[in-house]
């Protein structure tokens, strides 16, 4: 029971039934064997967008997000989705925490997933110029990282509750500008919409910015309106106590925000995996799914 809470503790976001129709192989980089999922469209073209996902920290991942409709939104849209695997359990984000391998050994998840794209466009016809990434928790803060540090090879990255991790702050500066959709719970227990210590249950899990600090670092990088226009899309599910306000600051390469007022650290419309004592409460008025897909898809890279 100890060994799966401290597993629980490295903040388990992942997305597990995305796996079930992918079969898994592996990719060397390095010296090491990397695992992926892998999902293909059904139908023949000549080249296809590519979608990696970022799961959360391994631990209680079978009973995270259960349904997340992506799978079969990569079927009618034709676009690959690849779930490459961390090591250890949990992405080298940036937060140094030594609990979680990856992390104290400083393992090159960045270099992985450049060669991983390179590894996908070669055999599976993926499209360099539509390359997008969405995480999830640990997930969404590595791929924030990537945003920061792979901003020529990614055209859009999405983060489902994860905001930048102190520790890049100030020491990454990317190479372009990157369109960035953030999804994330104003009362979320874990990852703080207010910033500072991640914990769970008293665990401490390392620094991270503010969603506000976040949006604020891409938006100013981006060259973008400071002051966004502001929306509420509609409340379809009131018996869920959450909204949605939706904040756009426009520019070339934007900067989204969905918060989602009253929600936690959860995937919209996903599975309610742990009791919402622990990890808050989830919101049923949009897909994080479909509304991260129709973000990405606008956005490639430039010629």
């Amino acid at each position: 029971m100890g060994k799966i809470l401290s597993l629980i503790l490295c903040i388990s976001f992942c997305i597990p039934c995305l796996y079930s129709q992918g079969k898994k192989k592996s990719f060397s980089y390095g010296l090491t064997q990397r695992s992926y999922s892998l999902i293909l469209p059904q139908q023949e073209q000549e080249s296809y967008p590519l979608l990696l996902v970022l799961r959360g920290a391994k631990g209680i991942g079978k009973r995270m997000i259960k349904s997340t409709g992506l799978e079969d939104l990569a079927q009618k849209e034709g676009f690959i989705l690849a779930f490459p695997e961390p090591l250890g359990g949990g992405w080298n984000d940036g937060r140094n925490l030594k609990k979680i391998t990856s992390q104290k050994n400083n393992v090159d998840d960045t270099g992985f997933i450049a060669a991983f794209i390179e590894h996908l466009v070669r055999l599976h016809q993926a499209n360099e110029k539509k390359v997008y990434v969405l995480g999830a928790s640990d997930g969404g803060m590595m791929a924030l990282r990537l945003g920061c540090e792979l901003s020529h090879r990614i055209a859009a990255i999405v983060s489902v509750g994860g905001t930048l991790p102190t520790n890049l702050f100030g020491t990454r500066q990317p190479s372009r500008k990157v369109p960035v959709l953030l999804i994330h719970g104003t009362h979320d227990p874990l990852v703080p919409w207010d910033g500072g210590e991640v914990r769970f249950r008293g665990s401490r899990l390392g620094q991270v910015l503010s969603v506000a600090e976040t949006v604020r670092f891409w938006a100013s990088h981006n060259e973008c309106s400071l002051s966004p226009e502001i929306s509420w899309p509609l409340n379809i599910d009131p018996l869920d106590e959450t909204m949605v306000r939706k904040e756009f600051y426009a520019g070339d390469s934007p900067v989204v925000l969905y918060a989602i007022q009253g929600g936690g650290h959860t995937w919209p419309q996903g599975h309610q995996y742990l009791p919402a004592h622990l990890i808050g409460k989830m919101c049923q008025d949009i897909s994080a799914s479909k509304t991260a897909w129709d973000f990405c898809k606008l956005y490639s890279l430039p010629e």
